[in-house]
């Protein structure tokens, strides 16, 4: 079957194997379609609606341009990090006994966060019971 597009008043139809169209006669192009030999299509396979080249060209950044967002996001959570490093090492550390060392040390990564924050309750509380 072969398929036809209409623009305005031209009829083109498509060249399949070479990725493009050629233009026939209104005529032999209302022939074809009464016939039911071809079909009337809106784009042909190759083409992309405009709609779809339309949000792809609104959606494309600049590549000229740096995206501070991520690099404030990053800095953000660097400090953040190193103040909770710091609190850890000047309110924690030093009263830390061997057994919260083993456990420390010993506790595998996913446990690690848990054992830190067990830790620190538990010298928390003996602070404030003293």
């Amino acid at each position: 079957m072969l398929f036809i597009k209409k623009v305005g008043n031209r009829y083109y139809k498509e060249m399949r194997f070479d990725f493009r169209s050629l233009p026939i006669k209104r005529v032999e192009a209302e022939k074809m379609l009464l016939e039911g030999t071809a079909e009337l299509i809106k784009n042909f396979t190759w083409e992309r609606p405009e709609e779809e080249i339309q949000e792809e060209v609104i959606q494309e950044k600049p590549k000229n341009v740096f995206d501070i967002t991520a690099r404030i996001q990053a800095k953000k959570e660097r400090e953040s990090t190193q103040a909770a490093q710091i609190k850890f090492k000047n309110d924690y550390l030093p009263f830390l006994n061997k057994n919260d060392l083993e456990i420390l040390l010993h506790s595998e990564e996913n446990e690690l966060g848990e054992n830190i924050v067990k830790i620190c309750m538990r010298i928390d509380l003996e602070k404030v019971l003293k």
